[in-house]
């Protein structure tokens, strides 16, 4: 067979393998590969396979740490903003509600809450300067007395509730429409609730869902603060004359995660003794 004969042959089979449809077509690549695969599979100078790359120790690989590293730290900062800034707008709250603007606050976080009839209270840990604290001074939550310091230690504070056995306090009692306000001693009974006592039936006027706020005292507290309203208010059993009141705090301590401690200084510290 001369070259050109050759040469006639193999185009008219091209052009017979491209006219003839793609099902029948397909199968030569792979019969292809078959036949021919002890010839493809020579490659000159290598007798084996290539070995996987080790993981990169350097480049890449420490790219991927610090970027991992990085990220990590990003987090946990962006989480530590939001919790800054959930403290700082809580007690942006709590300043702009007391009755006298620019009244010097400290805040600080709720450890530990003890209901029981024997104590009620808490144990806070200020979020910096505790050097500030001391007994006696007033505790703020969500906008209300709720306690006063009674122990200071090196990182945290004690706080007894208005509703603890032990706890007494000043207090001023208002009603919508009524231009004085009724000074009374209110101590705590240690269910949740305080009493008002030695206050006489005949001299004052109390009746339920009156406003109770913790009395202004100086180096303290430089106004009037919500505590509570009035609950209940009946005869005392054992003194007729007297009022028996119960008094309903505002605030629910076991719900609160930030108070905050109200930092006056005493007229003793503001002339220096």
């Amino acid at each position: 067979m001369s070259r050109g004969t050759l040469f006639v042959v193999l185009v008219l089979a091209g052009a017979v393998l491209l006219l003839l449809p793609e099902d029948y077509t397909q199968v030569f690549p792979e019969t292809f590969r078959r036949t021919f695969s002890v010839l493809l599979n020579i490659h000159p100078g290598r007798s084996e396979a290539p070995p996987l790359p080790k993981a990169p120790t350097n480049g890449q690989g420490v790219a991927q740490a610090e970027y991992e590293r990085l990220y990590t730290a990003y987090q946990n900062t962006h989480a530590q903003l939001l919790e800054i800034q959930r403290r700082l707008s809580a007690l942006q709250q709590i300043q702009a509600a007391l009755p006298v603007a620019g009244s010097p606050l400290l805040l600080a976080s709720v450890t530990n809450v003890i209901l029981s009839p024997e104590e009620q209270g808490l144990l806070i840990q200020p979020t910096s300067r505790i050097e500030l604290l001391r007994p006696g001074q007033y505790v703020l939550g969500r906008d209300s007395v709720i306690g006063s310091i009674t122990a200071v230690y090196r990182t945290t504070a004690r706080v007894r509730l208005v509703t603890d056995a032990q706890h007494r306090m000043l207090v001023a009692i208002g009603r919508p429409g009524r231009k004085t306000l009724i000074r009374a001693q209110m101590e705590g009974v240690g269910d949740g609730t305080a009493r008002i006592v030695n206050l006489s039936r005949k001299e004052h006027d109390v009746r339920r869902g009156d406003t109770v706020y913790a009395a202004a005292r100086p180096g303290f507290l430089a106004t009037e603060v919500l505590v509570g309203e009035v609950a209940t208010v009946q005869a005392d059993p054992d003194h007729p004359l007297l009022w028996d009141i119960r008094v309903r705090p505002i605030c629910r301590p076991e719900t609160l995660r930030d108070v905050a401690v109200v930092v006056m200084e005493t007229p003793a510290s503001v002339n220096g003794n």
